[in-house]
């Protein structure tokens, strides 16, 4: 016959393994989805074909997303893209602009994306676009856009026709 206190002990066993094993499930999670848990550089490969929205504040709005083939890690928090794929979006979640480049830097921490590089931009419905030959900065967290040296901007006639 088992006392009380042997139950007890074997119960207490038990749900800290239980614990230890939902503890242990968590931490496989976080590590596969590739949320940063330190400050050390953690590398699980090259991700391709990943996706980082930002949203409107307080809100579930996608206020852009920049997609990439490539992510080559270069430090704790900054990555090599290839690829690069910018949508941002108004409020009511159309496209507003697209932004293309070869590769570029990106820091997690501040959410900016820079080149020394060329870049593509057009307006959704085609009725300009930009191409910048050395050098960009893309600031996510505010959707801007900052485009230097040798800009080329070509503007569609009708687009400065409004309908009032």
């Amino acid at each position: 016959m088992i006392s009380k206190t042997n139950r007890m002990t074997r119960a207490g066993s038990w749900a800290w393994q239980r614990d230890l094993s939902r503890r242990l499930a968590l931490l496989w999670l976080v590590l596969l989805a590739g949320i940063p848990l330190s400050a050390q550089n953690i590398s699980f490969g090259t991700p391709k074909n990943f996706s980082i929205p930002d949203y409107y504040a307080g809100s579930n709005q996608k206020r852009s997303v920049m997609t990439g083939a490539q992510a080559i890690p270069q430090s704790a928090t900054q990555v090599l893209i290839k690829g690069l794929h910018i949508e941002t979006y108004d409020k009511a979640g159309a496209t507003n602009l697209i932004v293309e480049a070869p590769e570029c830097q990106f820091d997690y921490s501040s959410k900016n994306a820079w080149s020394s590089g060329p870049l593509r931009v057009r307006d959704a419905r085609g009725r300009f676009t930009l191409a910048g030959q050395h050098g960009f900065l893309w600031r996510q967290t505010n959707s801007n856009l900052i485009v230097s040296n040798k800009v080329r901007t070509t503007i569609r006639k009708d687009m400065f026709k409004h309908q009032f």
